[in-house]
């Protein structure tokens, strides 16, 4: 079976879900307000992630660059 890229990410994601509509469920004591806030912790985490995917690049890109060779290096 030809799985697209980044489907099984998600689905390790997701492994979550039941777990995290048990707390909204629990800390807010109803279903709508508690699916709302799953919804909207799913955003959030979206928005957080894409932001520590940046920051770990950039580093990443900066440390190679101070260990590659000065040949290489732009001027």
């Amino acid at each position: 079976m030809n799985t697209p890229e980044g489907a099984l990410e998600i689905e390790a994601l997701l492994t979550h879900e039941a777990w995290l509509r048990r707390l909204a469920a629990a800390l807010v004591g109803d279903a709508a307000a508690a699916d709302d806030a799953v919804q909207d912790t799913w955003i959030a985490a979206s928005h957080a992630l894409r932001g520590w995917l940046r920051r770990v690049l950039v580093s990443r890109l900066r440390s190679t660059s101070r260990t590659a060779s000065p040949c290489l290096m732009p001027t």
